[in-house]
């Protein structure tokens, strides 16, 4: 799978168009690093339907825009996936080792109120994306 094709598959799974994922692209203001410049309108267009080569120093805001990880970008399969997010949570729970070592004594009943508490988060991030 090419990364324009990750790309949209991305953007449909969240509703995002095309059109307004440009727009979101466009307001975080990228420059290229080989112009100095922001693309414009149909030059995103082109990358984002694989007319052109992406430009690496697009994709964290092409990623900020999809509400995403960069790393998500190239993530092909649901092992893949799984595995990036475990290696998220190892990295965290070093970060943070009390988090860690608490996170076995959480009751089913506090787990899911931290996964509504993270998708209230999640949804609210989004909104502000918008």
């Amino acid at each position: 799978m090419e990364i324009y094709e990750k790309i949209a598959e991305i953007a449909k799974e969240k509703n995002i168009s095309k059109k307004e994922l440009v727009r979101r692209i466009l307001s975080l203001e990228p420059h290229l690093n080989s112009t100095g410049e922001i693309p414009s309108e149909p030059a995103l267009y082109n990358y984002l339907n694989g007319n052109r080569e992406l430009k690496v120093e697009l994709i964290p805001f092409i990623a900020q825009a999809l509400g995403v990880f960069e790393q998500e970008l190239f993530i092909c399969n649901e092992n893949d996936k799984a595995r990036f997010y475990n290696h998220l949570a190892k990295t965290y729970a070093t970060l943070d080792p009390e988090f860690s070592e608490l996170l076995p004594y959480a009751s089913p009943i506090l787990l899911k109120h931290i996964k509504l508490l993270l998708r209230e988060s999640k949804a609210q991030t989004q909104n502000l994306m918008q």
